[in-house]
């Protein structure tokens, strides 16, 4: 039984070298979760005072889609961007919503048949007009979103 302890007591004195522990700046660990993040896909979608109300995201994203395709529907409406003579056109609008929920025009996409200084001012005009939106979120952090809107001109 002596030599129980003394067997013990020379693991915990010899073995103790081994444990030896690294300090990790905050930095690292930031800069480590930085590069786990999906930066592609953010946890809540750009949403306005309409749909603060729903609490699934799918149903605020759609909410979110639907009340920005109609108001640029709207504002088409009381424009005539088309071009004498033309037919049908379908037309992308590239918008970035930056962290501060302020929305910029990015580019405009497949204006053929279209009069490219009236649609310019169409769509300024439309994202002008915006209601207030609140930007998407990524760890509870405001971020910056682009996305493609696709218009269907139709004419008559």
């Amino acid at each position: 039984m002596r030599v129980s302890p003394l067997f013990f007591l020379l693991i915990i004195c010899s073995g103790c070298n081994g444990f030896e522990l690294n300090k990790i700046s905050s930095k690292d660990v930031v800069e480590e979760e930085i590069h786990q993040i999906n930066w592609s896909k953010v946890d809540s979608y750009p949403t306005f005072d309409l749909c603060e109300s729903l609490s699934e995201r799918e149903k605020i994203k759609a909410c979110f889609e639907e009340t920005i395709a109609l108001h640029f529907y709207e504002q088409l409406s009381t424009f005539h961007p088309l071009e004498r003579n033309s037919n049908n056109d379908t037309i992308t609008l590239s918008l970035k919503i930056n962290d501060k929920g302020l929305v910029k025009l990015q580019k405009i996409c497949g204006y053929n048949l279209l009069n490219k200084d009236t649609l310019e001012i169409w769509c300024t005009n439309a994202v002008n007009t915006l209601p207030k939106i609140y930007p998407a979120q990524k760890r509870g952090v405001p971020v910056g979103v682009t996305f493609d809107l696709p218009i269907i001109i139709v004419s008559n």
